[in-house]
């Protein structure tokens, strides 16, 4: 039942990441028409409504416009993915370790370990407790926490108040290290690269989560 039980749950987080990546391609293959389309309607509206075209009234609300939809419309989107293709990631890990420690018969669950961090406590977890590690090279763990850190920037509004130079120097630290990501102004950009990058993360993560619990349940997992 518990093998089941993961197959199913391994099952709907790889059916999830799947309409994530659907989702993000559609939106990414249409962000120009989108954008060009909203634009000719904001135009025909102000022209509608008596606003001359060459005015700095019908200047400024287009040139308003164009950064909400080139710029700001972008990010937001790119910012939920992001967020959840961590929460991706979290559930898939949770999973593996919780049918693990039932199959190992351990009271011993992963929400009772202490960690630095989420990823700090899943390889304590996993490598002491579960005697599992997982299969996963230094640079993938540091992609892993530079998108959490990532998500947590986004999700809680970025910084509370001015930010510290130490603050300012790690955020930069993680723009340098991940492609497609910008850090200027005290706030994060994606370009899509990175969050293809991190759909790609998810991928490799719930894939090694499920390798991992076949290896050591024998395959009893899969039957």
């Amino acid at each position: 039942m518990a093998n089941l039980l993961f197959n199913l749950k391994i099952f709907d987080l790889e059916y999830r990441l799947s309409k994530l990546v659907a989702y993000n391609e559609t939106f990414e293959e249409q962000l120009t028409y989108v954008t060009d389309q909203t634009l000719l309607r904001a135009k025909a509206k102000l022209s509608a409504s008596g606003v001359d075209k060459n005015s700095h009234e019908f200047d400024q609300h287009i040139e308003h416009l164009e950064q909400e939809t080139k710029e700001e419309f972008p990010q937001l989107l790119r910012s939920q993915v992001l967020t959840a293709t961590w929460s991706l990631i979290e559930n898939s890990v949770k999973t593996g370790a919780d049918i693990l420690a039932e199959r190992k018969s351990l009271n011993l669950r992963l929400s009772d370990l202490r960690g630095r961090s989420p990823e700090d406590q899943w390889k304590k977890y996993f490598n002491y407790v579960l005697e599992a590690p997982f299969d996963l090279e230094n640079k993938t763990w540091k992609r892993i926490s530079d998108l959490r850190e990532i998500r947590n920037f986004k999700a809680h509004g970025g910084f509370s108040g001015q930010p510290t130079a130490q603050q300012e120097k790690r955020f930069q630290e993680i723009a340098n290290r991940n492609d497609g990501v910008v850090f200027f102004g005290g706030d994060l950009f994606f370009q899509r690269a990175y969050v293809d990058a991190a759909l790609d993360l998810a991928e490799s993560v719930i894939s090694n989560v499920s390798a991992l619990v076949v290896s050591v349940t024998g395959g009893d997992a899969k039957k």
